[in-house]
This record gives C-alpha cells, structure tokens and sequence, in this order.
C-alpha cells in the first residue's frame, strides 16, 4: 500500500468524534470527550470580548502576538527556573495539539521511532505516523508508574524522540520526580529529543507537578507544551504554545506555520490578558474539578467499578465493573446504546490496541450535577440488566 493510503487508513475517525457522535444519537450524557460544561472563568471571558471589541481581528504573526510570547515567557521562566526569551524560545500554536503534531515533523524522518508511554493520547500516535515514523509504547501497566528499564529496552538505533505527558492523560496520574529523573537519563545518554506534554499542569488535585525541562541536562533537549484551552477549561479556544530552546522552537515553528500559519489573533490577545489572572482563574477552574472527580470516582465505586487513583487533570479510569464485555470498546458500545452514557475504552490509547487492558475512560469535567444523573442512568441500566451484549 502506498505510505499515503496506509496513513488515511489508519487515521480515520478518532474515537473521541465516534463516541461524541454516539452520544448524539442516543442523547446520551457524555463524559467521553474532556471539556467542561460550564461557561468557563469569567476573567478570560471578559478579556475575549475585550480583544475582540479592540479589534484584533486580523492575522498573527507565525510565531504568535508578542503580547502573548511575552507572557508566556514571563511566566514559565519562573516555573522552569531559567531565563526564556519571548521571541526565541516560544511560539505559539492552535492548541497543544499542533505544537506536538509540528515537533513530529520536524525532528522526524521515516524510519525513525519515538518513544511514547502507554496508554498515550492518541494524537501522539498520529503525529509520528503522519511523520513516517513509528512510535514505539513502553506501557506503564496497571499501577500507571514508569518501569525504568522497560524504557532503557525501547530504545534503538531508531530512537529519536521521547514524548512525556505529566499530568497524564488518560490516567490522572502524576509523573513521580524519580520517574522524570530517570527519563531524564535515558534521553542524556541516547541523545534523544523530549517532548513534554504539561497542559493539565495547573490542575493537580494531590501531590505536584515538576516539568521534565528543569533536570540537569534535559533544558537544552527538550520542548514543553502547554495550553490555555485546559487551564482556563476553555477548550473551544485552542490556543496552546511550545516553550524551548531557540533552535528546537525554531523547528517547531517551521512545522506550526505550514500546519495552520497562526492561531485566531483575538484569542491569543485574550490569553496574554486573562495569564495576568492566571492565580485568580486556576482555583477556579480547578477546585471545583477536585470535587467532581471525588463525586464521579465514589459513585463508580458504589456501583460495581475499580477506579485508578486520579491526581490531575480531566479524566478517571476504571475496569469494566458489572459491564460484561470482551473489550473495553465493547464495553463503551453497551454503556452508550444501553445506559445512555458515553465513555473513551483505551484501545485507542496503545500502539498496538489488542494489547489493551480492559479500562474504561471516564470524564470529570461535568457539573456535579451531570455526574450524579449519569450514576443514576447508570444504577437504572444496571438494575434492569442492560449491561451486557444482546446476545447474552
């Protein structure tokens, strides 16, 4: 098959789209696809109307407006503990998404592989196939803690690049600073480039979150990425950046430019506003996602579920509990078209799905009150045994 067609093939419909178009269909409550249902803080709201009230409706720099460059190099210079120059070492992107898409292709050839722990977001997965590359799963198994000599065995000649997620998605978990210590060793002695994926970073409800960039060694080698979209819980804004050094961020930026040239000029403004706010607008975004873990996670747990240990941002996962399914797709097909509740199984989330555990993915970032209707439909399904296939 020709590369082109065998990348089409494999990207298709990504199941976030498959199940929030379930959801649809069967007026199902969603707790699949991680956004909030609620406005969002109205610190950042405000700083939108403004930007768009002062007119900065037309095209960005490639690289993002300085007013947000410089904003974020304020900020993350403190975080990162290391002077960062605005227009050297940052650039901006629509969403973390493409600034990990665009650090594939640059740092990516055909033939090369990278590193990515499992279960791994999906878009990790596309973006080092749509490079030509392979990505390569080092699997953190059932405990979601780092094996650090199942990653020294990963690596080959092949080895490139090194993605890290903390706080990770589809887990919650937080990567441990002996973890990152030891990443930190792996990638110094083969050489490796790291992408640090960090937007739930703000969003840690126990223990905390240290960047993989302030190890010895690792500043000059690796590019964190972030998002305003998660830390405000304003997911529709896409607005996301790459922070480095200069001649990484500069390849990034190469990428990003052909991808999208710029993001939408009056959100960028709006987010350089609403980051002045930044310790105003956390708690409120974070607090009441603490609260909802807690509400969702116990009432799985009352209802036949294993819940994982959650620390951070969207998401919590859990076994299939009274679900009577041969894969965790299965399971996330019964629990929409049965009991109206829309979850992510983890197939998607490993480079090579038939490994899968069977983990179900399930999302906190609805109002309590969502959370409590959809453990009720739940306990309905549940009573009248709907839980299991039809042909059971």
């Amino acid at each position: 098959m020709h590369p082109a067609s065998e990348r089409r093939r494999m990207m298709g419909e990504t199941i976030f789209a498959t199940m929030s178009r379930l959801a649809t269909e069967h007026n199902a409550i969603n707790l699949g696809q991680g956004f909030p249902d609620t406005p969002g803080p109205a610190l950042a709201i405000e700083a939108g109307v403004r930007s768009l009230r002062a007119g900065h409706n037309q095209y960005a720099p490639a690289g993002g407006v300085p007013e947000l460059r410089t904003r974020v190099a304020s900020i993350w210079s403190q975080r990162l503990g290391r002077p960062i120059d605005p227009l050297r070492d940052v650039t901006i992107t629509v969403g973390a998404t493409e600034a990990i898409a665009a650090a594939c292709l640059a740092w990516l050839e055909p033939g090369d592989e990278a590193i990515v722990l499992e279960p791994a977001y999906d878009a990790y997965l596309w973006a080092v196939r749509m490079a030509g590359a392979t990505p390569v799963g080092v699997d953190l198994g059932s405990t979601m803690r780092l094996d650090a000599e199942r990653l020294e065995q990963a690596i080959t000649p092949r080895t490139r690049m090194l993605i890290v997620n903390s706080p990770h998605n589809p887990s919650g978990m937080v990567v441990s600073d002996e973890e990152l210590a030891a990443i930190s060793a792996v990638a110094t002695r083969h050489d490796l480039r790291v992408l640090s994926d960090e937007v739930y970073e703000f969003l840690v409800y126990e223990g905390s979150h240290r960047s993989i960039a302030t190890f010895d060694a690792m500043a000059d080698r690796t590019v964190v990425v972030s998002s305003a979209a998660k830390t405000f819980g304003l997911t529709g804004w896409k607005v996301g950046w790459a922070i480095g050094p200069a001649d990484l961020v500069s390849e990034v930026r190469s990428q990003a430019q052909y991808l999208t040239y710029a993001g939408a000029t009056p959100l960028q403004h709006a987010v350089a506003d609403a980051l002045g706010n930044l310790d105003l607008i956390v708690p409120l975004v974070r607090d009441p996602l603490a609260r909802q873990r807690d509400v969702l996670v116990d009432g799985l747990a009352k209802l036949g579920f294993t819940p994982l240990a959650t620390q951070a941002g969207y998401f919590v996962l859990t076994d299939l509990g009274p679900v009577e399914a041969e894969t965790a797709t299965e399971a996330a097909l019964i629990l929409a078209e049965r009991a109206g509740i829309v979850t992510i199984p983890i197939e998607p989330f490993y480079v090579e799905p038939e490994r899968a555990p069977l983990v179900l993915r399930w999302s906190f970032a609805r109002q309590a009150t969502t959370l409590r209707d959809a453990l009720a439909q739940l306990r309905r399904a549940a009573d009248r045994g709907l839980l299991a296939p039809k042909t059971r």
